[in-house]
Order: C-alpha cells, then sequence, then structure tokens
C-alpha cells in the first residue's frame, strides 16, 4: 500500500495528544468533582480535553484496523500481528512495573481471585497499554468480518454503536461505573467495522468527502449535546471512551487523511514512525521529570507566575522531545518491533 501522509499527521499529532492529556495539558475542568460537577457548563477546557485529546486512542484503534484490514489479511498475517502485539504488551508492562514499583509491585498484580481476572486482561495488567489489549481483541473481530458482505458489517456496526450509546447510561442509573471505564474493549468496538467499510469504498468516500463529513459533523454535535446532559455522574464522572461522538470525530478525521494529495515533512514523518515510542516511553520520563521542572516553571520571567497551563506545556514539550531521543536510542538496543 501506498505510504497515506495523512495516516502520518494522526500518528504524529496523536501521540502528542496522549502525553497532553496525561499531562494536564488540557486545563482544568471540574468533570471529576462530585460537589460540583452537575452546576458546571461545558467550558473550552472540557471541549479540548473531552473532544480532541481524547480522540487519540479512538484514532490509534481505527488507522491501525484500517492498515491492517485493508490488506485482506489471511491468518498467517493476523498471527504475525497478534504475536508483535502480544510481546509488546508483555515487554511493556513487566518493564513498567518493574521501573515504578519493582519485583514486588510485579508480582502483585496478578489476579488473587476470579473476579479480578478481567480486569487485569482488559486494563492491560493496570497500566497505560490496555489499549494493546483492545487491538487485539478489534483485530481479531476484524478479521472475522474483512471477507464479510458488507450490510452484515453496517449491521454490526450500528450494533455496536448502540452499545456505546446505552452503556453509559446503565453506568449512570444504576450505578455500574466500571462498565464505561477507559478500558473496557466495548469502547472501541465499531473501529474494526468502521475501519472496514472505508477501506472497502474509499473510492466512493473520497468522491463524497464533503457531504459524509457534513453529516458526521451534524452527529457529533448532536451526540456532544446528549453526552454532556446524561452521561455524567458522581460515581465515575464523565466517561472517556464511551461515546458516540468520539466515533463520528474520528471518522470525520479519517475521511479526511485519506486523501493522496496530503503533504508530509521530514519532522512529521519522525514523528510518526516515533508514535508509538513517544507513548511508551512517556510516562517514564514525565513521572521523575514533572515534579522537578513543573516548580521551575510555574516562576518564569524573573520571578513572575506563568500560568499553570503554560508551564505544563513547557514541561509537556520537554518531555515529548527526550521521549524521542530516548526512542532513537532504544532502536539500537530493544528487538526491532519493541519500540
Amino acid at each position: 500500500m501506498k505510504r497515506l501522509n495523512g495516516l502520518d499527521y494522526i500518528k504524529a499529532l496523536m501521540s502528542v495528544f496522549v502525553v497532553a492529556w496525561h499531562s494536564g495539558g488540557g486545563g482544568f475542568t471540574v468533570i471529576g468533582d462530585k460537589e460540583n460537577f452537575q452546576t458546571h457548563l461545558f467550558s473550552a477546557a472540557d471541549l479540548f480535553s473531552f473532544q480532541i485529546l481524547l480522540l487519540a486512542v479512538p484514532l490509534f484503534m481505527l488507522t491501525s484496523n484500517f492498515l491492517f484490514l485493508s490488506r485482506n489479511p489471511d491468518m498467517t498475517a493476523l498471527k504475525i500481528v497478534l504475536h508483535r502485539y502480544f510481546m509488546l504488551l508483555v515487554f511493556w508492562v513487566v518493564l513498567s512495573h518493574l521501573f515504578f514499583g519493582g519485583y514486588e509491585e510485579l508480582l502483585g498484580i496478578f489476579p488473587k481471585k476470579w473476579q479480578q481476572v478481567v480486569p487485569f486482561i482488559f486494563t492491560g495488567g493496570y497500566t497505560l497499554y490496555y489499549f494493546m489489549v483492545s487491538l487485539i481483541i478489534t483485530q481479531l473481530i476484524g478479521y472475522r468480518f474483512v471477507r464479510a458482505g458488507t450490510p452484515l458489517v453496517v449491521a454490526f456496526l450500528l450494533i455496536s454503536c448502540a452499545l456505546i450509546f446505552i452503556i453509559p447510561l446503565i453506568a449512570v442509573y444504576f450505578s455500574i461505573p466500571k462498565i464505561s471505564l477507559h478500558w473496557n474493549p466495548l469502547n472501541f468496538l465499531p473501529y474494526p467495522f468502521i475501519a472496514i467499510l472505508i477501506a472497502r469504498h474509499n473510492d466512493w468516500v473520497s468522491r463524497n468527502r464533503m457531504k459524509i463529513a457534513a453529516l458526521l459533523i451534524f452527529l457529533t454535535i448532536s451526540f456532544i449535546v446528549i453526552e454532556w446532559a446524561f452521561y455524567r455522574n458522581a460515581i465515575s464522572g464523565y466517561p472517556a471512551y464511551t461515546r458516540l461522538s468520539l466515533v463520528t470525530q474520528s471518522a470525520i478525521v479519517m475521511t479526511f487523511a485519506l486523501n493522496p494529495k496530503i503533504m508530509a515533512n521530514r519532522v512529521v514523518r519522525f514523528m510518526s514512525d516515533h508514535s508509538f515510542g513517544l507513548y511508551t516511553l512517556h510516562r517514564f520520563v514525565k513521572t521523575p521529570l514533572f515534579p522537578v521542572i513543573l516548580p521551575v516553571l510555574f516562576k518564569i520571567d524573573g520571578g513572575i507566575p506563568a500560568p499553570d497551563l503554560l508551564a505544563r506545556w513547557i514541561a509537556i514539550f520537554i518531555v515529548i522531545l527526550i521521549s524521542y531521543v530516548f526512542s532513537l536510542a532504544l532502536r539500537f538496543v530493544l528487538r526491532d518491533g519493541l519500540i
């Protein structure tokens, strides 16, 4: 497949968005404040955090499924991909726990009761790498449907979207917050079906790009209004990924990203090539660096206090640069494909 530069932009920007989300780059929001969230009006910080920064993982799911499923993979290709993802998952989960908590923490993550098995698996061993588990699941589903008829793919897309719409309502009104947590693989169920449809009908999508985008923008705005009105609750706040607005937004971005006329320079391609390295490494850099650098950044320009958000973005930029350096260096050390 010819390299699609639009996908390089997605990988480059979304990896930065992940770092920004984990570092508080979205600004202040009271969504998690049990006393004030019900009277809180939708703000610019909420829009940026929940509709922009949190696009990162959904778009990762969509682009990864598209790149895999557009090749009409056979069983051999599936086994190769799943083996790579499994090795990545095991390596980074083990390394993360050893680095931050040592051998005792690593031993402590394993389930001691059967009720702990599902959270242990779906959270990626209680790490940031839960998305690898969901990616494995979505690509298994995508492989099963990649040769299915379009009506069947559309039907399951609609079913998966209906689930995402209903799950947060169940979480709110029946006080079951865990079903709408960020690591639930059901959050990402629509993406393999969208990937199959876009890959199968790419020419039609290209011809009707603006019409599709207009419809999806209307749906996105509608879903945001519904989600803000009905999905907030005192137990779990606001769902990260169990929202249809992220599904439609991801489809909008993907529709434009597949334009073959998009050009990418060396910086974008470098960021794209090291997007996974940035995702996996940024916590190793941010955790020890932030307590040291943020107090310094809060007072800059001759002792004049810098705005919290500005200081955080300066720190985020530093974390990103250092992570890229480590990503480059580790490619000479680690086995091919681990970063």
